[in-house]
């Protein structure tokens, strides 16, 4: 279910917007495991179940596999994790650097995985990039995170490169921090900024160690139990200062589960304004129509006691568009009618349909674009296009163009405009599928997670409807962005399951067809 209110435009989002791009005073981020699930692929849960042993080791017989792991739903992270170390343990037979090691490879194989290299989600780099619009504005902001990743590190480096050579803008440095040391692990100077002016370095604070892409560990890993503990007083002091020294703090990716964030939380009630953005998915299964639930009336209590300021976005894909919208709104405090980009998103948003549908909306040539398309796109797959649509022989494919369309009518959705084996366009007649979580369609799915997905027949359907009776059983979507929103969905649908479909067997590949996907959307779309 979605929220009667369409989120964006909800009086609570816009206050939460104007008070994050109003702040002058140091800003706290605290990013949880939802900030680069869409560039690892994984909850932290998911995380510890990929570090388990693929099969039986000589030196454990009895442990547990992955496979036997995951079908172990009930068993909480944090004792998960302590059985995780134990079976680590018992294969590294016994010797702690050899646990170190196995630990490190295991993690590092998970955060830096296939998924990350192709799926390209936005939220890790908003959030670097309004700690980079704030620190052109004089104002410093500091990134507590939970994860292990260097991520933000990663879009860091990628918007200072980008700009480095615009001779007139300033980047601010970036400076990476371990809790238990006093010395940063490393620094980056700031480029055109004074070192001394506020905001001249963005600050990371890495609460439960760090395991860089490259380069060594920054132990203790914060995992299971026993570095629970063995940290809890550390990483609680660290966030009650970080509450305590920041008018606000913005939480984002987190469950507000996390004891040591709870127990900061409670005690520094009276210490500024804290904000947690929030899914409703991750904290209700009752919603009714109006997109509401006693389980969020409980959720809103909990927060109130905790003099947290909840902020209930439909889903994953909207938290990084808001904090896009905080970063646009810093960047212009007041939208101006020469400048579209400063305009809110649901102006941009409108502004692209009232000018894309009017004009390259009619072009009753995208179907023979797709169709055409598909011819390239498919020997990215070492795959030769099947002529005769009805033969068994060979994998068969389809390229889907769907459409973010009417955004300010009551119905949110989208529409396939096209397809690549149609002969006319459908427009704005094609199939609809509204923008919900319970969604059975690739597409929206892949819209409202915010990033490229590739999905099973039997994900989406959750084994509520015959797999016989779907021409397409397997799909690559990925979200196509204008003026800084997602106004459509392209999609590669297979007639073969995921396990056997070509798209998703080689992450070089699939990398390759989402960037054509990308630049094809983005042509089609562009308005």
């Amino acid at each position: 279910m979605r929220s009667r209110t369409p989120f964006f435009e909800s009086p609570l989002t816009s206050a939460a917007i104007d008070r994050v791009a109003e702040e002058r005073e140091p800003l706290l981020l605290y990013c949880g495991a939802g900030v680069t699930i869409d560039r690892t692929g994984h909850s932290w849960s998911a995380l510890i179940q990929s570090c388990f042993p693929d099969k039986h080791s000589k030196n454990y017989r009895q442990g547990p596999r992955r496979a036997d792991i995951e079908a172990v739903r009930t068993v909480p992270p944090e004792q998960l994790a302590s059985s995780l170390i134990h079976t680590l343990r018992a294969v590294a037979a016994g010797s702690k650097q050899s646990l170190q090691d196995t630990l490190r490879k295991r993690i590092k194989r998970s955060l830096y995985g296939t998924a990350a290299t192709w799926q390209g989600g936005k939220l890790s780099l908003n959030i670097v990039q309004l700690a980079l619009f704030r620190a052109l504005r004089g104002r410093q902001t500091t990134i507590f995170t939970t994860n292990y990743d260097d991520h933000i590190e990663q879009r860091y480096r990628e918007i200072r490169d980008s700009i480095e050579t615009l001779a007139e803008i300033g980047v601010p440095g970036l400076r990476v921090v371990g809790i238990n040391s006093k010395d940063p692990i490393y620094t980056i100077d700031p480029l055109r900024m004074d070192p001394e002016m506020p905001g001249s370095h963005i600050t990371v604070v890495y609460l439960h160690g760090r395991v860089p892409s490259n380069g060594p560990v920054s132990w203790p890993i914060v995992l299971d139990e026993n570095s629970y503990a063995a940290t809890a007083t550390a990483v609680g002091a660290a966030l009650i200062h970080g509450f305590e020294s920041h008018p606000l703090s913005v939480i984002v990716g987190s469950s507000l589960q996390d004891l040591p964030l709870v127990r900061a939380l409670s005690s520094t009630r009276g210490s500024g304004e804290r904000l947690a953005v929030l899914t409703k998915g991750s904290h209700a299964y009752d919603l009714n129509t109006d997109g509401d639930s006693l389980s969020l009336d409980l959720l809103r209590d909990r927060a109130t006691e905790l003099s947290v300021t909840p902020v209930l976005a439909d889903f994953h894909g909207q938290v990084a568009q808001l904090v896009g919208e905080m970063t646009l709104r810093t960047a212009f405090p007041q939208p101006r009618s020469d400048a579209p980009l400063s305009w809110s998103y649901m102006d941009r948003l409108d502004a692209w349909w009232q000018a894309w549908s009017g004009a390259a909306g009619l072009d009753q040539g995208t179907p023979e674009k797709l169709h055409e398309a598909l011819q390239e796109l498919l020997p990215i797959f070492e795959l030769t296009p099947n002529i005769d649509p009805l033969s068994p022989e060979s994998e068969r494919y389809r390229l889907e163009l769907w459409v973010r369309a009417f955004p300010i009518a009551p119905e949110r959705q989208l529409v396939r405009w096209a397809a690549s084996d149609g002969r006319t366009l459908d427009g704005a007649k094609g199939k609809c599928g509204p923008l919900d979580t319970a969604t059975y369609l690739a597409p929206v799915r892949a819209f409202i997670e915010g990033r490229a997905g590739a999905y099973d027949i039997s994900d989406l359907e959750r084994g509520r409807e015959s797999l016989e009776r779907y021409t397409s059983k397997a799909f690559l979507a990925v979200p196509i962005r204008a003026r800084d929103c997602i106004v459509g969905v392209l999609t590669l649908a297979s007639s073969n399951r995921m396990t056997s479909a070509r798209m998703t067997r080689a992450s070089e590949t699939t990398e390759k067809a989402v960037a054509y996907m990308l630049d094809l959307g983005q042509r089609l779309l562009d308005a």
